[in-house]
């Protein structure tokens, strides 16, 4: 596919670090915001330190029968697309908080960290599927850690998550990262529908600790959803460049965004389905010589995507490390994006690395094609 060119055709601050704290919110949103909409409100869902952060607004009763905005990522793929705007929220375009920091129950594996983000609602079950970022640190060193991708679930509406077990490991065993110096990082592990199958989209490492950029792996949507009401996972199969042949725990990754350019190293990443154009759309952080920038892509099939270009007006002299996309939440959204626009929220710092959150900032991104 050919690139997609955007711009950032305005930026607001959504919360400042004071009002951040205040809300109890001191690591959020430590990775992306998932989004959906269930029983008449939006449903928001995000990293807050070692556990995740709800919020949620009210649709007005009249939307509820209204069409709704496409997205595969819906059993019935649908997706909420317009909120009114409420000015007793918290946090402006996202909701009220209800639960500042919860953990998910039951995990099957130990870790030193485990919070998400990216989420999936089965609307026919009213079953949320929440993919997890785990950690293990090692000699206590939360700068150095391995990370490997889990799934959780919830029948109450992204109140409560019990785990279903990890789905995704790199290449490189954690008894060989204990040897490196840096540390395993998988992102988020962005979450897609494709043909019945739940993808993961992710980083990993070989067991020659080259790192694969972007790398996917997937399960049957139906065998999932089966499995999770008994509380239990499923294998989920990691594409090796060929086909989905390799197992989604220590498998071989294929590498689905090569590095031609500084901007096509993937930080952070998070997409959505863009149903104007009838693909995924993708947005990511790069960071070159110290300078910022988000760049998109957009594919088809999760596999293949285009080549990452710069969205204009987005580079930024701080750290902006976490993204995250959503559709359009309120009339105005939809005035603002128009058709084929997009709307990004991005964590940005002065400080950067791991003294980020003594003066993170949330900032809303409206983007739009460029002329």
């Amino acid at each position: 596919m050919r690139a997609v060119n955007y711009h950032v055709a305005s930026a607001t601050t959504v919360l400042n670090p004071t009002q951040r704290l205040a809300l109890g919110l001191d690591h959020w949103p430590d990775g992306s915001v998932g989004t959906m909409r269930r029983k008449g409100r939006i449903v928001s869902i995000g990293a807050n330190g070692d556990g995740f952060a709800r919020m949620e607004r009210s649709i007005p009763r009249w939307w509820n029968q209204r069409s709704e905005t496409s997205d595969p990522r819906s059993s019935n793929g649908r997706r909420a697309a317009a909120m009114i705007d409420d000015a007793r929220t918290n946090i402006g375009p996202l909701g009220t908080v209800t639960s500042a920091k919860s953990q998910v129950g039951g995990l099957k594996e130990p870790a030193d960290y485990v919070a998400g983000g990216p989420i999936y609602h089965d609307r026919s079950t009213d079953t949320t599927l929440l993919v997890y970022h785990a950690e293990h640190h090692f000699a206590e060193d939360p700068q150095r850690f391995y990370a490997t991708l889990g799934l959780a679930c919830s029948r109450d509406g992204g109140r409560s998550f019990c785990d279903l077990g990890r789905i995704v490991s790199s290449e490189l065993t954690q008894n060989a990262a204990a040897r490196s110096p840096r540390p395993v990082e998988m992102g988020p592990g962005t979450l897609l529908l494709v043909d019945g199958y739940l993808m993961v989209l992710f980083r990993d490492f070989r067991n020659d600790y080259s790192r694969v950029n972007l790398a996917a792996a997937r399960a049957p949507l139906a065998e999932v959803l089966a499995a999770a009401q008994r509380g239990e996972g499923v294998e989920w199969r990691k594409f090796d460049g060929f086909g989905f042949s390799e197992p989604g725990l220590g498998g071989h990754p294929g590498e689905l965004l090569p590095i031609h350019s500084p901007y096509n190293g993937i930080e952070w990443a998070d997409a959505i389905w863009l149903e104007s154009k009838n693909c995924w759309a993708m947005v990511t952080s790069a960071v070159y010589f110290d300078i910022w920038s988000l760049t998109l892509t957009v594919s088809t099939d999760g596999l293949h995507w285009s080549p990452p270009a710069v969205v204009q007006g987005s580079r930024s002299r701080e750290e902006a490390l976490y993204v995250s996309l959503t559709p359009p939440l309120s009339a105005q959204d939809r005035v603002e994006t128009g058709p084929d626009g997009l709307i990004a929220y991005r964590v940005v710092s002065a400080s950067g690395g791991f003294d980020r959150w003594s003066d993170a900032r949330l900032e809303r991104l409206v983007l739009q094609p460029a002329n």
